[in-house]
């Protein structure tokens, strides 16, 4: 009876010890990197940002928030990623020659995010005043 009771106790935790263990394989992420495939021309590329900065800078609301060098910053970095993904041609023909809803839609995307990111590195340069300070 002894040598059953230790048989069943046995078998039970050699039972209860195994698992199935599942090997996780780690997949390796692609890294997406983005790069310009055929580069604006330099004085043109100035030129549609001066452009783009002249008209924005022409609305009052735009003027309230936004230093001058901040606004340059935003349409120096929404025509940047527009040129990532359009070759010189493309643009003007797509961006220049008259907007549709859709070339609308694309530059309201571009310079959304690019205010965003400008906003970001606004507040990073704000000086970091302490409670104590404040007084």
């Amino acid at each position: 009876m002894k040598s059953f009771f230790i048989i069943i106790t046995s078998l039970v935790f050699f039972i209860s010890c195994t698992k199935d263990v599942q090997v996780v394989k780690e997949e390796k992420i692609p890294e997406v990197k983005t790069q310009i495939l055929s580069p604006w021309p330099e004085g043109k590329k100035n030129m549609h940002i001066t452009m783009y900065f002249t008209r924005m800078a022409q609305q009052p609301g735009l003027r309230a928030r936004y230093q001058p060098e901040n606004l340059y910053n935003i349409c120096k970095c929404v025509l940047d990623t527009i040129e990532k993904s359009y070759n010189y041609q493309d643009f003007i023909a797509k961006f220049e020659q008259g907007l549709n809803a859709e070339s609308q839609q694309v530059i309201y995307n571009v310079t959304y995010q690019c205010s965003v990111q400008e906003v970001q590195r606004m507040k990073q340069l704000l000086p970091k005043i302490e409670l104590k300070d404040t007084i």
